[in-house]
């Protein structure tokens, strides 16, 4: 197919709502080798699924991973919903990808989409605070009931950003993931997050009043930074949707992939080191013209590259994703 002229040419496999057998895997690799593919970013983590074995944590694939009948489009789906991927397996799709010529790039969701997760492990989701009929506050103390989601759509799912143990919960979990894979990077999602959980739990309020913040959208942002520290211990790059911006500056190293379009990016000037967008959006003018802006001297760190295919500017000193 001629020599790859882009740094980052993937696709996204998402194997929660659709579970793949690693054979199935095997020939998509194999097809995008064949079409010059050198990155597959393995969606592991869902509201609808749970697919790789952490071994400190069990019951993330005893209950996570298994889902009933379910129903994502025009008829009700009743194979492939259940399932998930030893770290042996995931080990040798990793050496099979690096065989094709493809880097692996896992992607863990935080803080939101994390029925799955908070079905096996519900201690980590949030408390809530209520008000009884005398106008009187009330903590309640059980969990929130989840599920393995057996539908799309955008779920109020979030780990619980107050308990200092929900934290730890997602070290362990990364501490495994950042040994399984090889790349030096780690998605963490940070999309679809609606913070109606955290605005009624005293955990979360707690965080808050302790961190000077003045609403639950700026909690992700110390999220992000808290997940972002947990990875550089393992040489990881965080990797990001860009609706993680919406809580405001995230770390410099954080690498943000806008999936949605550059409306939303916004105008402030957000303090990572890449932002890649695709530039179907808003059409090669339009990608020429951001291109041109963001070259100049006193640009500022915000960098909203449009390609026709996916390439990032990196300033001086910036981590550049393929000098690996």
């Amino acid at each position: 197919m001629g020599e790859n002229r882009h740094f980052y040419k993937g696709f996204m496999l998402d194997v929660c709502r659709h579970y793949m057998p690693v054979e199935d895997i095997k020939r998509l690799l194999r097809a995008a080798q064949f079409c010059g593919v050198n990155k597959m970013h393995w969606h592991l983590a869902d509201d609808q699924g749970w697919r790789i074995e952490i071994k400190k944590s069990p019951r993330l694939t005893q209950v996570g991973a298994v889902r009933g009948d379910s129903f994502f489009g025009a008829v009700s789906e009743t194979e492939h919903n259940c399932g998930f991927y030893t770290q042996e397996q995931a080990k040798d799709i990793v050496a099979y990808a690096q065989d094709c010529g493809i880097d692996v790039i896992p992607e863990i969701e935080i803080p939101g989409h994390a029925g799955a997760m908070l079905a096996a492990y519900p201690e980590f989701g949030c408390r809530r605070t209520v008000v009884d009929k005398d106008d009187k506050e009330q903590i309640i103390e059980e969990p929130y009931r989840y599920q393995v989601e057996t539908a799309g759509g955008i779920f109020p799912h979030l780990i619980c950003a107050g308990k200092d143990a929900s934290v730890d919960f997602l070290k362990d979990i990364l501490d495994e993931v950042s040994e399984l894979f090889p790349y030096p990077a780690v998605h963490i999602g940070g999309d679809e997050a609606p913070k109606t959980m955290w605005q009624s739990c005293p955990d979360c309020a707690a965080r808050m009043k302790k961190l000077g913040l003045s609403e639950p959208e700026q909690l992700q942002g110390y999220f992000t930074c808290r997940v972002a520290e947990m990875l550089r211990r393992h040489g990881k790059k965080p990797v990001c949707w860009n609706e993680a911006l919406r809580a405001g500056r995230v770390p410099e190293d954080v690498q943000v992939i806008g999936y949605d379009g550059l409306r939303a990016f916004g105008d402030q000037d957000y303090y990572c080191s890449t932002i890649i967008q695709p530039v179907e959006e808003l059409g090669t003018a339009a990608g020429e013209q951001i291109l041109q802006r963001i070259e100049e001297p006193d640009a500022p760190v915000l960098e909203k590259v449009l390609t026709s295919a996916y390439r990032p500017y990196s300033p001086p000193g910036a981590w550049a994703p393929s000098q690996r």
